[in-house]
């Protein structure tokens, strides 16, 4: 799989991997922001994306990152979409009482790709009969 990325912002660094066992590439940070506390702000990483047809793009922390700073990616995983072509950025919500900044280069999130498997969805007028009565949420007892 090959993805082409458009360089939009002269900060922008291409995501790369940080070791050859790493399962998401590193993402970065294009554009200084300033999150105050319990606020959420939008990342730039400064590139748009020609993901291939049938895959999308997800977003997620870096467990340090969450770890040591407040600062959560609260759609995770973000996805983006095949067809989409402007810049990527990262949704961050800063969960600490302290004002957090984000600096040009500072790795904020990593990303992988997934195949997508679009289904045909109808309205019918009855389901096939379940294997067992479920009656709601947990009502597996798991």
């Amino acid at each position: 799989m090959h993805v082409s990325l458009k360089r939009l912002h002269d900060k922008a660094q291409m995501p790369k991997l940080a070791t050859k066992g790493s399962a998401c590439y590193d993402l970065y940070a294009a554009q200084e922001i300033i999150i105050k506390p319990n606020k959420t702000e939008l990342i730039p990483l400064g590139f748009a994306a020609a993901i291939p047809e049938n895959y999308k793009m997800c977003i997620v922390m870096r467990s340090g990152m969450a770890l040591k700073t407040g600062l959560r990616i609260p759609n995770s995983p973000a996805q983006i979409d095949e067809d989409y072509r402007g810049e990527i950025k990262v949704i961050m919500w800063n969960s600490s009482d302290e004002v957090k900044t984000i600096h040009v280069g500072d790795r904020i999130a990593q990303c992988y790709f997934d195949r997508v498997n679009p289904a045909h969805m109808t309205f019918v007028e009855m389901l096939s009969p379940p294997l067992e009565e479920h009656k709601g949420l947990g009502s597996s007892g798991q």
